[in-house]
């Protein structure tokens, strides 16, 4: 049997093709043509929210891992021995405060869902961010009908979606940035995280010093007991 084009009714109006996957017929949906039919059918098109919680749901279970950890380090508990591996408070303090912002910082620019916030993603007194998962699906399905561009920027804008934003959290606090002063002139800050590290590296140089000082003296003050008269 000779090969014949595909053909479909879509909304009255016929679309052939000369493949059985339609792509371009309806916005959004490919359609696979597996059998012939002569009755019309309704398809009904739902929009599919669980990959967006599934995503949501990865980060911040990411995220509160990370606020455990800092709150271990800020906050350590009382039976048990300070760690001199302790990272400094006032670095850790800081990453806390920009991971909190990461809440609140504009992510699509204008519409009733800018933030993450809006998303119904909120902060838990020790921190941590928790989901209401069914308003949250119900407000990015509503985003996703009202604005769809919106909706991916949420998650994939190169430079204000949620990846590109704790990409630069990471990048401030491991490699530094450049920032341009009011003057114009341009300064090189150094990540905090190195900047730290560096700093408990001169103090352990500092403190192996001291310590090599007073062995010195701890060793000539034996030798002049130990001397004989």
């Amino acid at each position: 049997q000779e090969a014949q084009n595909a053909s479909v009714y879509v909304d009255g109006l016929q679309i052939t093709r000369q493949t059985n996957t339609i792509s371009n017929a309806i916005s959004g949906v490919t359609l696979n043509l597996t059998d012939q039919s002569n009755v019309a059918k309704s398809v009904n098109f739902v929009r599919d929210t669980s990959s967006a919680t599934s995503r949501i749901d990865s980060f911040i279970a990411a995220y509160n891992d990370v606020v455990t950890t800092l709150n271990e380090q800020l906050r350590p508990n009382p039976d048990t021995a300070a760690s001199n591996n302790a990272i400094a408070g006032t670095f850790l303090n800081s990453l806390q405060r920009d991971m909190q912002s990461l809440l609140t910082t504009q992510i699509v620019s204008s519409g009733p869902v800018q933030t993450l916030a809006d998303l119904n993603v909120s902060l838990q007194e020790d921190g941590t961010l928790a989901l209401d998962k069914l308003a949250f699906q119900d407000k990015f399905a509503d985003l996703v009908d009202a604005n769809p561009q919106a909706a991916n920027q949420i998650f994939s804008d190169s430079s204000k979606g949620l990846g590109a934003l704790v990409d630069k959290l990471v990048g401030r606090q491991v490699d530094g940035a450049t920032v341009t002063l009011p003057d114009g002139e341009r300064l090189y800050v150094e990540g905090a995280l190195n900047a730290e590290t560096a700093l408990l590296q001169d103090n352990i140089k500092t403190l192996d010093s001291t310590v090599a000082y007073w062995q010195v003296r701890l060793d000539q003050e034996r030798a002049r007991l130990t001397a004989s008269p």
